[in-house]
């Protein structure tokens, strides 16, 4: 047969072993960082978030589902996010979201949370963004601070 070039199916599976070793243990590595900051966050009481603005895609780091009572393995609404919120908190939620994304300001403030499963508490929630080479906000972000004994109350910590 013309053309016909003979095929070392030995050495062929012996780079599909490898390669499937490496993307095992590059999977078990993921999954020991993902544990590891899980374990990190619930000892230090906090969570976090990002909200991708192109497309909204809202994205909770495992402590943050804990502390809200979310299933990190099922896709985040930015609805879910403001539920969260206790009633008396949500807007002014919802005007500093405005200012961080429309300003690309730091935010820091205290609110009230009443997630659906769990009881209520205080985070203090430190707002930021990332931006694009051209200084365009492109991501909204926000790091909660769970503060059992600060009083339920949505003041500004700081604003700079």
């Amino acid at each position: 047969m013309r053309g016909y070039h003979s095929i070392d199916m030995a050495a062929l599976d012996r780079e599909w072993e490898a390669a499937m070793g490496q993307m095992s243990r590059a999977l078990d590595a993921y999954h020991a960082r993902i544990q590891a900051t899980r374990l990190a966050e619930t000892a230090a009481g906090t969570g976090s978030w990002s909200l991708t603005l192109a497309d909204r895609l809202l994205s909770l780091s495992p402590g943050a589902c804990a502390m809200l009572g979310l299933d990190e393995s099922a896709p985040f609404q930015v609805g879910q996010l403001l539920d969260s919120v206790a009633p008396e908190c949500r807007d002014q939620f919802l005007a500093d979201w405005a200012q961080v994304a429309s300003e690309g300001a730091r935010l820091s403030r205290r609110y009230d949370m009443a997630p659906a499963a769990g009881s209520p508490f205080t985070v203090t929630h430190h707002w930021s963004v990332v931006r694009d080479a051209r200084g365009v906000v492109r991501q909204l972000c926000g790091v909660l601070l769970k503060d059992p004994s600060a009083p339920h109350t949505h003041e500004s910590i700081s604003h700079h």
